[in-house]
């Protein structure tokens, strides 16, 4: 059994010979072919003589064939909705009108290289290039792993720089912007300013905010008691119930004030729901649309939130932002009212 690498011309090849039988696998650089070469080695000493067998190159799929096989088999199975749907919009914009048509083996580190230098020419910030470039390696991986090609031409083609993330600079509101929010939002409306406290004092994403039910508030018997909170267990992105973040729900302190707020809608709510003869609004949205259903978060930042801000006179923002308030507005309660009484009673008995 030998397997060895050798260079012909600009190009390194990995030949296998293994009773009687032979192979030649063109591969890029000396390092690729030094990692295929130890691939193959492992692969023979548990028996795999799958590298010796011929493949048939016509029937490869190409990369647009592949990648909608990727997408039913994996992703769809493994990945939230929301990361499926960001997928196929990164492989119908950018990914399947470029290697769409090419066989994977067609697919060069040449072209692939060239591709993500122009990424940033396309509109894309250096964010959006990387999700894009680090999606076809994904896809090339799993056909590499399937033994469609025999290397992932797609591998490191990033700098360190290109890789990196964008550091997330939010801007967040001013405490006097605050007050002009809150103010003009209490003006139009108790339920627009029980909206936009909750975005300020308990930082939820758009998507679970109009997700929140009555039934998720838990108010607890009086401002002082520690046992109230916010019961985050959905999320609404795409059109679709999901779960939140991180894929586990979680309980959100509730501010003094915030249970004032929410408090008093609920009153004005459960009237309503009186009036026409219901018993119960747990399963209603705290922030309904206005056929009762469930809120798009875009309209809601559409219709709501945007001008809201031009009322206010308040600079544009981005929703997300006011997430940047709750750490300083909510932990200080939490610890107070948790951790404090905790303090003192372990001070009390040891003294």
């Amino acid at each position: 059994m030998g397997v060895r690498i050798r260079k012909k011309g600009r190009h390194w090849y990995v030949f296998i010979r293994l009773r009687g039988r032979r192979r030649a696998k063109k591969v890029g650089s000396r390092e690729a072919a030094e990692k295929v070469r130890r691939e193959i080695e492992a692969r023979l000493a548990l028996g795999d003589m799958s590298c010796l067998e011929s493949t048939d190159r016509s029937k490869l799929p190409t990369f647009k064939e592949y990648s909608e096989t990727w997408t039913k088999q994996y992703a769809e199975i493994e990945c939230k909705y929301s990361t499926v749907y960001g997928y196929k919009l990164l492989l119908n914009r950018n990914l399947v009108p470029e290697f769409g048509a090419l066989k994977l083996d067609q697919i060069s580190r040449d072209h692939a290289k060239k591709f993500a230098a122009t990424l940033a020419g396309r509109g894309l910030s250096r964010n959006s290039a990387r999700r894009v470039i680090t999606l076809l390696t994904g896809i090339l991986n799993s056909a590499l792993d399937d033994r469609l090609i025999d290397r992932n031409p797609a591998v490191r083609i990033l700098s360190s720089r290109q890789g990196q993330k964008e550091r997330f600079r939010p801007s967040p509101l001013t405490p006097s912007e605050q007050t002009e929010l809150l103010n003009k939002a209490r003006s139009e409306s108790l339920e627009q300013y029980a909206l936009h406290l909750l975005g300020l004092r308990a930082g939820l994403r758009r998507g679970e905010i109009v997700a929140l039910q009555g039934g998720d508030i838990q108010f607890g018997a009086d401002d002082t008691k520690a046992d109230r909170f916010i019961e985050v267990k959905r999320n609404y992105v795409y059109g679709r119930f999901t779960s939140p973040k991180n894929h586990r729900s979680r309980r959100v302190d509730l501010s003094a004030e915030l249970r004032r707020t929410l408090l008093e809608l609920q009153d004005e709510r459960l009237l309503q729901a009186f009036s026409t003869g219901k018993s119960t609004i747990a399963q209603d949205f705290i922030f309904p649309s206005k056929t009762g259903g469930v809120l798009d978060p875009d309209n809601m930042i559409r219709d709501r939130f945007l001008p809201l801000l031009k009322a206010a006179g308040i600079r544009a923002i981005r929703f997300h932002d006011l997430r940047q308030h709750a750490d300083s507005r909510i932990m200080p309660n939490l610890a107070k009212r948790h951790f404090r009484p905790l303090h003192l009673a372990l001070l009390s008995a040891l003294s």
